[in-house]
């Protein structure tokens, strides 16, 4: 008997101990369940802001596979469905060169590239990070940022900078060439006031001399070669001295033109009469019979084509020929004045205009500086065309006469 009750007491111990155990087990039960709420909470939580992120969030795993995927992800590229990384992404058939992820299963290394999506989409910065998962195996958190219009906002930043430079350039070209033209403007008022003056002082000399040549020449009718050539030889050289000092008077005073109808053919016959060609120097005009009168002041744009033609007849030393050409156009007339003579350097085109500049080794320079102020003066313009060894033609286009007084 004493036995048996033994045996009861175990066994209610042991009951006890069951009841204790299955107490536990059931806390425990409760415990992981909580537990596994708490980690799905904090799963959904996770999941959730990875689908707030404004990237695209994916794993991918070493077959290929992408086991999870975030909101905006499945938005660009649509649901993974357990298709691999290069048909998602890449829209291929196989792994390609643009499956990069698979660098950092084998170097284990984290990584940060720029990519288009789909070849021609978005730019994109991707960051790739290898971990091991808690069942042992390796995936690569890959987290893409769309920054196109971060690399439009360099490309246009870039851009304006460049031109922002070009600008600067312009402007700062603009200003030296303004400084350059008040400098400019500023020296030629000085010279406009010295030539006028040194330019009345000279003429009376000049006058003088002149007169006392001609004297000479009419007095010593039987002196012999050597006398007569250095009489002729000072004139010459007087009437030199005189052209420089009227383009000094012209140069520095501001006439306002008489203009009036003006017959082209009229003024290019005068023209002949002051500036006799050369023997080895042939001139042709061409005048249709249709060209209407010039609106000009016939004096200046006689000495214009005075000038002009001067000029012509020097840049022919060995001979050569001479056109002018006159063309109507609307409401206006272009003549042309051309020589076959040895032409502009291509470096001298641009100072062609500018007073004191000359290229003859004899001269001031302001013959062409006072032919566009006089044209400019009687509302027209002036260009030159020229090649070195070919000859130049000078153009101006001024206004014709129909219905003006």
């Amino acid at each position: 008997m004493r036995d048996e009750r033994k045996t009861k007491a175990q066994l209610i111990q042991e009951l006890a101990e069951l009841r204790q155990r299955l107490t536990g087990l059931e806390e425990a039960a409760i415990q992981r369940e909580d537990a596994q709420t708490a980690l799905e909470e904090q799963r959904q939580r996770l999941f959730g802001l990875l689908d707030a992120l404004p990237a695209v969030v994916y794993l991918q795993s070493p077959d290929y596979s992408i086991p999870f995927a975030n909101r905006l992800f499945r938005e660009t590229h649509g649901e993974p469905g357990g298709r691999p990384c290069y048909a998602v992404l890449h829209a291929r058939g196989a792994p390609c060169e643009e499956c990069h992820t698979f660098g950092i299963f084998e170097t284990g290394e984290s990584q940060v590239r720029e990519s288009i999506g789909h070849g021609t989409g978005p730019m994109y910065q991707v960051h790739e990070h290898p971990f091991t998962d808690a069942d042992g195996s390796t995936l690569v958190l890959v987290v893409a940022t769309d920054i196109s219009e971060r690399k439009r906002a360099e490309r246009a930043l870039k851009e304006y900078s460049a031109r922002l430079e070009e600008m600067v350039d312009e402007r700062t070209a603009a200003l030296q060439d303004a400084q350059a033209e008040l400098v400019s403007k500023e020296r030629l008022a000085i010279l406009g006031e010295l030539a006028a003056g040194v330019s009345h002082e000279l003429r009376n000399p000049l006058a003088t001399i002149t007169n006392a040549v001609y004297f000479l020449q009419m007095t010593l009718t039987d002196a012999d070669d050597i006398t007569k050539e250095y009489l002729q030889l000072i004139a010459a050289q007087v009437q030199s001295a005189g052209k420089i000092v009227s383009d000094l008077l012209d140069f520095s005073r501001h006439a306002a033109a008489d203009r009036q109808a003006t017959p082209l053919p009229q003024l290019v016959a005068q023209l002949w009469e002051r500036c006799v060609p050369p023997e080895n120097v042939e001139v042709a005009t061409i005048l249709p019979a249709n060209l209407p009168p010039l609106f000009v002041d016939p004096h200046q744009l006689g000495q214009v084509l005075e000038n002009l033609v001067t000029n012509a007849y020097q840049a022919m030393p060995r001979g050569g020929d001479l056109t002018i050409e006159g063309r109507a156009g609307d409401d206006e007339v272009h003549i042309s004045i051309a020589d076959t003579g040895v032409g502009i350097a291509t470096e001298n085109m641009d100072r062609l205009f500018q007073p004191l500049f000359s290229t003859k080794p004899r001269g001031i320079g302001l013959g062409l500086a006072v032919s566009r102020t006089l044209v400019e003066a009687n509302g027209g313009s002036i260009k030159v065309e020229s090649k070195e060894g070919e000859g130049s033609t000078f153009t101006l286009t001024l206004p014709a006469a129909r219905g003006k007084g």
